[in-house]
């Protein structure tokens, strides 16, 4: 074996390891994260939980703030996967699709994010994502928006997105009818003229 094929393998193995650490913290995490809040978990349960010392738990993150960063980002990329790979005639950028929300729903780690006391702060920044595209090729010129209120319009909508979504995972909804009635509420939304801010003077 040469010197170069003996540092891939010490590669390999330490990427192996790595990974295989990493995910015994997040999944440590979550499942703490089921039994109480956030601010309620410790670095020395989570170790204790994941089988390592905190110093290797210090090796790959900086606290567990950023543990909690870190599933976020694997489920955006995860979830963004998902809709960027669904076939053209299935893909719906209107509203969450039916195959979609089947697919986050039964995430356990997504449903446990979203029904924490921390809340999953990444679904607002996925859903501009989902929604941005559709929203502004939907909005006529006619409704004459200025900048600012077609941002307000996005927050507005994204928000109340997330709220819905918050509500399904805890409670027993019928999802499917309910997904409509989002879609109504979202164009009725969509179809809001721009405001003229009236002068000092009446003018």
């Amino acid at each position: 074996m040469t010197f170069s094929q003996s540092k891939d393998n010490k590669e390999r193995k330490q990427d192996r390891r790595t990974i295989y650490t990493r995910n015994a913290i997040t999944n440590a995490y979550i499942q703490l994260l089921k039994q109480k809040p956030k601010e309620k978990i410790k670095v020395a349960e989570l170790c204790r939980i994941a089988e390592i010392n905190r110093c290797t738990f210090y090796l790959h993150f900086e606290d567990i703030n950023d543990v909690e960063r870190t599933i976020e980002e694997d489920l955006f990329h995860k979830f963004q996967k998902y809709v960027d790979t669904q076939k053209p005639d299935v893909k719906n950028r209107e509203s969450i699709s039916d195959d979609f929300l089947d697919t986050i729903l039964h995430d356990d780690i997504y449903v446990t994010l979203m029904s924490s006391v921390s809340k999953a702060s990444f679904f607002p920044k996925f859903m501009e994502s989902y929604y941005l595209d559709y929203l502004k090729s939907s909005l006529s010129k006619d409704q004459n928006l200025t900048e600012r209120e077609q941002e307000l319009l996005y927050l507005f909508i994204v928000g109340g997105v997330t709220a819905i979504e918050q509500n399904w995972i805890m409670n027993d909804s019928d999802i499917k009818k309910e997904n409509r009635f989002l879609d109504k509420m979202v164009q009725h939304i969509m179809s809001i003229s721009g405001s003229k801010i009236p002068s000092k003077t009446g003018r």
